[in-house]
């Protein structure tokens, strides 16, 4: 067995901020903070899966544990993030609607976001119901102006 291999660095979640943009309205930017980090997470989870799946294949029980905590890491700042974004709409003063369709998306971007896991793939039917209702704050949003 080669011994002198150098040990693998091992994997992180590394933030990335999202800018308000000042152009666009205080809901856009909110699911615009929400989709970011739903993305950003999505792609550690898939990640995760892949090379769990992968080990899975080869007969081992291990587990890629740094993958595990980079989602788990994603998943807290997603979270963080979702809640800045919230008092942001809510100083916004935005309509009832806007705020009601705000309420609906996140709360489906909640389910989405704590279902990822490196052990099984996307939830489906949740991402859907995210996706739909993010598009439906936005089609609300561009009849509003």
């Amino acid at each position: 067995m080669y011994t002198d291999a150098a040990l693998a660095e091992r994997w992180t979640f590394t933030p990335i901020e999202v800018k308000y943009k000042d152009t666009f309205s205080p809901a856009w930017n909110f699911q615009n903070v929400l989709e970011h980090n739903a993305g950003r997470c999505s792609q550690e989870a898939a990640m995760g899966y892949i090379l769990y799946s992968q080990l899975r294949g080869y007969g081992s029980s291990k587990r890629p544990d740094d993958r595990a905590e980079a989602l788990a890491d994603c998943q807290q700042y997603a979270f963080q993030r979702g809640n800045e974004a919230i008092a942001r709409l809510k100083q916004a003063k935005v309509t009832t609607e806007t705020l009601e369709l705000s309420k609906d998306l996140y709360s489906k971007w909640s389910v989405y976001m704590a279902g990822m896991t490196i052990s099984t793939p996307k939830d489906a039917m949740a991402a859907t119901q995210y996706e739909t209702s993010r598009r439906a704050l936005l089609t609300a949003e561009k009849f509003s102006q």
